[in-house]
């Protein structure tokens, strides 16, 4: 019986894979994930919006796409670029030159802010001030930093794309890709292949008291069979047929009419079709 190779996984070549490889993988996606720039800009704006500044020093990285990979992370865009909806300063000439500049920032359009408010963090020094920006400044900063967001994105897409184009990457990707598709099919040989032995051992089983008389003759009209065959379906005496080298053909009898009939596939070319009279 003959594996059904219309069903097993195709194996494309190494050389097919690569083309696929640059043609499906190294793309720039034609639309920004704007739920990716969402998420990252709430996170953000949660940051920013807090009367607290980040005082660390600025983190040093082995690569561009490691400083991108981090700054789109968590609140890390506005810690690190000291972004926030307040404004902080260290007066080191003392409270008085702090009470002015609290006095000139007041024009400018800044608010005071409240003791309950910075004592969250416990920012407030001697000589610290802690003000609210300007509605227009913080306007302008979250502007910056939805534009800063989606800049970061676009730029780690072209980073990423770049790496793709790499001659190396598309080779063990396409290599890999092969190994898994030759597994793939190898898997479904033994297992087609298991099916066909169980299908013959169920032949075997249940057909082979009838091999010898169905081989004994050169055709059979399927009635026949099925009368031998008992409550066998149409479908086993059929590969019951198969195995045996039958083929199935519709001659002209002895009665002048078409019928179809089981030939042993040896002798299909030899015989007397005319000569054979149908039994119903």
């Amino acid at each position: 019986m003959s594996i059904a190779t219309d069903t097993l996984p195709n194996i494309q070549t190494v050389e097919e894979l690569i083309k696929e490889y640059y043609r499906t993988q190294v793309t720039k996606p034609e639309q920004i994930d704007q739920e990716r720039v969402d998420k990252v800009v709430n996170f953000n704006l949660a940051s920013y919006n807090l009367p607290f500044i980040n005082t660390s020093a600025p983190k040093a990285f082995s690569s561009r796409k490691d400083e991108i990979t981090y700054l789109l992370s968590g609140s890390n865009l506005v810690k690190e670029n000291k972004l926030c909806a307040y404004h902080h300063e260290f007066i080191r000439e003392g409270l008085q030159q702090l009470l002015v500049t609290h006095d000139e920032l007041l024009k400018e359009g800044y608010k005071t802010v409240s003791s309950q408010e910075h004592n969250l963090f416990h920012q407030l020094s001697v000589n610290k001030l802690i003000m609210k920006k300007h509605d227009c400044l913080i306007e302008e900063d979250i502007k910056t930093i939805k534009e800063q967001v989606v800049s970061l994105i676009n730029e780690l897409y072209e980073i990423e794309r770049k790496e793709k184009m790499d001659v190396v990457k598309a080779t063990n990707w396409a290599q890999n890709k092969h190994s898994e598709q030759q597994a793939a099919y190898d898997k479904a040989i033994a297992e087609l292949a298991a099916s066909e032995a169980n299908s013959l051992n169920d032949m075997y089983v249940n057909f082979s008291q009838y091999f010898d008389s169905i081989e004994s003759r050169d055709y059979w009209f399927f009635d026949e069979l099925k009368d031998m065959c008992g409550n066998a379906s149409n479908k086993d005496i059929e590969e019951v047929l198969t195995h045996l080298n039958f083929i199935p053909l519709r001659k002209y009898l002895a009665d002048d009419k078409q019928h179809k009939l089981w030939v042993k596939e040896s002798e299909a070319e030899n015989l007397d079709y005319k000569s054979i009279q149908y039994n119903k």
